[in-house]
């Protein structure tokens, strides 16, 4: 049997729990929206002509377009501040003697 994780997902996602919840939350609203005007238009085909697949087309923007780059610079800042690297580069601000040194 698979372990359930809160975070694992998330965390895949370069999100928090919280941040994850609120995201599926938010895109949950816009989708009721869409859908709530996907009825009207069938009943009343002149109104939200094009409202559910521009609710659509800014969903697929937020969650493929924009999480695959928020991804990127969540694994690009991790790795920058890798303790191995943070290291690295405080023992060379040490040697020579930059303002790293202090701030760090």
């Amino acid at each position: 049997m698979p372990r359930l994780s809160f975070t694992d997902h998330p965390a895949s996602v370069g999100e928090t729990y919280g941040e994850h919840l609120a995201s599926a939350w938010g895109f949950a609203a816009r989708l009721a929206c869409a859908t709530a005007a996907c009825f009207i238009h069938g009943l009343l085909p002149f109104l939200f002509t094009r409202t559910g697949s521009g609710i659509i087309n800014e969903l697929h923007g937020r969650m493929i377009l924009n999480r695959s780059r928020q991804r990127a610079d969540f694994q690009r800042s991790r790795h920058f501040l890798s303790p191995t690297r943070y290291s690295l580069l405080a023992i060379a601000s040490i040697m020579m003697g930059s303002e790293f040194a202090r701030i760090g």
